[in-house]
């Protein structure tokens, strides 16, 4: 499996340019909403990633190499799924360190609450793409791609809108146990779309 992961980082060449600069857009752009910059931010690192670890294994048809080697299938989704969490982690560590550069802005430094806000909406965007990708591949999926990154994107921001009409609830969600709760719920996700993947990928004709 750290072949499959190794093989999804360093074929990446292309998208580092775009990662390192595009969530110094989103940071700004969202400079108002801390909250909705960060997890903007860290998300589209983490989709431009994605899709670029996908569109490889589509072009060279990666799935009939791996398929025709003694790997279960059950460890080449787990792979991408693994991928896709260090992605994330790039994301986190890159808005993090623009967060401190942008406190001109008055951006906050990120925050545990910030970190599990992205956590639970980068995981949700992967609970919804990858059984999609697995059933149909990158070419045929890449416009629920979009669709989903966008609802993902646009979550955040639209979410801090309604929260901000109930204050208690707000105040709530702020809290750290609130923190550990949106984690979990992400986890939980994580771990449903990874069996349902399992079971779409064993049963496709490679």
């Amino acid at each position: 499996m750290l072949s499959l992961i190794w093989k999804d980082l360093i074929i990446q060449k292309r998208s580092w340019l775009t990662v390192v600069f595009l969530p110094v857009f989103m940071l700004i752009a969202f400079s108002n909403e801390p909250e909705a910059a960060y997890v903007a931010g860290a998300l589209a690192v983490t989709y431009v990633l994605i899709a670029g670890a996908c569109v490889y294994d589509d072009k060279n048809n990666s799935a009939v190499l791996w398929c025709s080697l003694p790997i279960p299938r059950r460890t080449i989704v787990l792979g991408k799924y693994f991928a896709a969490l260090i992605f994330m982690v790039v994301g986190i560590v890159i808005v993090a360190i623009y967060g401190i550069v942008l406190q001109s802005f008055s951006l906050p430094i990120l925050t545990v609450k910030d970190i599990s806000g992205i956590f639970f909406t980068t995981a949700s965007f992967m609970a919804l793409y990858f059984p999609i990708y697995f059933k149909f591949g990158y070419a045929k999926s890449r416009y629920f791609s979009i669709i989903i990154y966008v609802l993902m994107f646009m979550s955040p921001k639209l979410a801090i809108e309604q929260f901000k009409n109930n204050p208690n609830l707000l105040a709530w969600l702020q809290s750290m146990r609130a923190g550990l709760l949106v984690a979990l719920v992400a986890v939980l996700l994580l771990i449903i779309s990874y069996f349902i993947s399992v079971v779409i990928y064993q049963n496709k004709d490679i």
